[in-house]
């Protein structure tokens, strides 16, 4: 293709509020009442017969077609809410079924809203701290891949969504969908009249030796003969112990103790993986294509981000250097999972990692600047399976996918594609596909913006996923008072230590949520020895200090002990769809499944996507075996 005489100068600005950084009270884009009316359950091992399971309460439910939500576990007591026109099918099974549940009418479950909400460490402590502040107790907390919800008493739920949006600088919802519009049509107009471009991503497995780095390049070749322009993007090459790895990387300074370690330098350091691997693949592309190419560091490519080492947001894609490849008949290879930042004066910043498997980010993102026809990420299995096939051996490829589906199961363990890069294809309508590297029969799994399927053939599940090894925490606090006012102190120092929680969950003495296990040792480090207190105006002036079971006890003055207990290895086994909370019996149904095999539920939770089941990590592979096979996914 002839050059064009001029190339445009196509910079793309991808600061929309949703690729903010949350620190900086950015990203959210609603606080809001979602449902009202709801009434809320609590039911004891006191006001139930003694041979009624959890299973078959939620198994009953769904049979009356009684919806609840919010399905809590606090040691043998259960809650559940259920929205009004719910009330009367609920209230009438547990009738039959002799329950006498203690109930609070007129709730309301409102959601804060943000993109990659579970990623957010301290989202939790500056909710629960700007309602108590306000003497606003949430009944119940919630956490979704991208919301939490908060179960208030129906007169403070007004003010509780008012004081959520201007603690969180909320812009009003025309102004956001206003800019959010804008910007889109912004990215289309500057990539109008650019060559018809395919953004290929190759993860670690699909360049780490010679065999599958010729596998890669029949693909580009492939692309180029379809009148596409390839854009490539790679991962560093395979995993440990290529020498090349990030682990590897990271192992050479991390020998030394993390304590002194320098973020910015390690930065620089895992950045290598990725550039040696544009470096690599640039030259083997060349080779057996005989296409011209050019390897491109993140930077180089136009990816400017925010200064956060470790987990950097991309701020916006200057196209100008990717424009001129393309148009000048150039493959660029480009090195994924980073960005450069920018200096006030204009100049080169420093290097940044986007996080864990962001390389999928960088592609999503590149393909949104560019208004790529399509994003193909190559996977070494046939697109995205409905559960992990070295567990299900009978697991089938989904042929289509929503955006929602599968942000839903990056969150909850299913390695698939990096949440964010999900958010960035939605938001820009990006088209993606999952393939297998090396089948040219593979047509993968499209990722759509809207279902392309019935709903009743999978019985509203797609698939289940699988965290990796999580841990519990409880705090018990003898005080229901004093435990409104110490759940914010409990958040905030889990959040400044960086760490997510997920299954978050309150009763009026408890305190509850889960760790990923990698996280554990900061979250005792955090916790074990802080002094918290139930301070200032009409509260008790109660001050308590964290144990930690297995860390020495400590003594902080006239601080009673608290203690923190932390329950053995789990895992999070999830069934992921469409409506499942809107679709009654779907608890009932994954409860009686477990049940029947054994498999005892410790904590439960989800979203409008997703059940999820926190069970011993021993029982994961029965889990989703017992799960797939239960919803027929086999059949599909």
């Amino acid at each position: 293709m002839e050059q064009p005489s001029e190339t445009p100068d196509l910079t793309t600005d991808l600061t929309a509020d949703r690729f903010s950084q949350f620190e900086m009270f950015r990203g959210v884009t609603a606080a809001r009442i979602i449902s009202r009316g709801l009434v809320h359950y609590s039911v004891g091992p006191e006001s139930r017969p003694a041979q009624l399971t959890f299973s078959r309460l939620f198994h009953r439910l769904g049979e009356r077609d009684a919806s609840v939500c919010l399905i809590k576990i606090h040691g043998e007591r259960w809650h559940f809410s259920a929205l009004p026109q719910f009330v009367r099918s609920v209230e009438a099974t547990l009738a039959d079924l002799g329950v006498t549940p203690e109930a609070l009418a007129d709730c309301d479950l409102l959601a804060l809203e943000a993109a990659d909400m579970r990623l957010v460490p301290g989202v939790m402590a500056q909710i629960v701290q700007t309602l108590d502040d306000a003497a606003i107790t949430p009944l119940e907390v919630d956490d979704t891949y991208n919301a939490v919800m908060c179960l208030v008493p129906g007169d403070q739920a007004e003010p509780a969504c008012e004081l959520l949006a201007r603690h969180f600088r909320v812009p009003p919802a025309e102004e956001l969908e206003k800019a959010r519009r804008e910007q889109v049509l912004r990215v289309k107009e500057a990539a109008a009249g650019a060559p018809p471009v395919v953004v290929l991503k190759f993860g670690g497995t699909s360049v780490d030796n010679p065999e599958v780095q010729g596998l890669a390049a029949q693909h580009v070749q492939s692309a180029h003969g379809e009148n596409l322009r390839p854009v490539v993007v790679v991962s560093a090459m395979g995993r440990r112990p290529n020498p090349y790895s990030t682990d590897e990387l990271r192992d050479l300074v991390l020998t030394d103790g993390a304590s002194s370690l320098d973020v910015r330098n390690l930065d620089l350091l895992m950045a290598c993986g990725e550039i040696i691997s544009a470096a690599v693949m640039a030259h083997k592309i060349a080779l057996w294509t005989g296409l011209k190419t050019k390897a491109l560091t993140g930077g180089q490519a136009g990816i400017i981000t925010d200064s956060t080492f470790g987990s950097a947001r991309i701020r916006r894609v200057d196209t100008k250097e990717l424009l001129e490849c393309v148009s000048a008949g150039v493959v660029p290879v480009v090195a994924g999972f980073q960005g450069v930042t920018v200096r006030s004066d204009g100049r080169h910043g420093d290097i940044v990692t986007l996080g864990r498997g962001a390389s999928d980010t960088t592609a999503a993102a590149l393909g949104a600047a560019l208004q790529a026809q399509e994003v193909r990420v190559f996977t070494d299995v046939r697109g995205v399976m409905s559960a992990d096939p070295k567990i299900v051996p009978d697991a089938v490829t989904i042929d289509s996918i929503t955006h929602a589906e599968i942000s839903e199961m990056a969150h909850l363990g299913a390695r698939v594609l990096h949440p964010r890069a999900v958010e960035i294809a939605m938001e820009y309508g990006t088209p993606l596909r999952v393939l297998k590297l090396g089948d040219p029969d593979d047509s993968g799994t499209r990722v759509l913006p809207k279902p392309q399927r019935a709903l009743a053939r999978f019985h509203g599940v797609t698939g289940i996923a699988h965290s990796g090894s999580v841990y519990p925490v409880t705090i018990e606090v003898p005080d229901p008072e004093d435990k409104i006012h110490i759940a914010p102190e409990i958040y905030r120092l889990v959040g400044e230590a960086r760490v997510s929680l997920y299954l978050v969950s309150e009763d009026p003495n408890t305190i509850f949520f889960v760790v990923h296990a990698h996280n554990l040792p900061t979250v005792k480090k955090a916790l074990g020895g802080a002094v918290v207190a139930a301070e200032g105006p009409g509260r008790s002036g109660h001050r308590y200090v964290l144990q930690v079971e297995g860390q020495a006890d400590s003594a902080a003055g006239q601080a009673a002990p608290l203690k923190v207990h932390v329950g053995t290895e789990s895992v999070i086994v999830s069934a992921i769809g469409r409506a499942m909370r809107h679709i009654p019996g779907m608890m009932g149904r994954v409860a009686m499944a477990l049940d029947q095999a054994g498999i005892k539920l410790m904590q439960v939770g989800g979203s409008s996507f997703s059940i999820c089941c926190l069970i011993d990590e021993r029982s994961t592979e029965a889990a989703v075996a017992l799960l797939h096979q239960a919803f027929r996914l086999h059949e599909s």
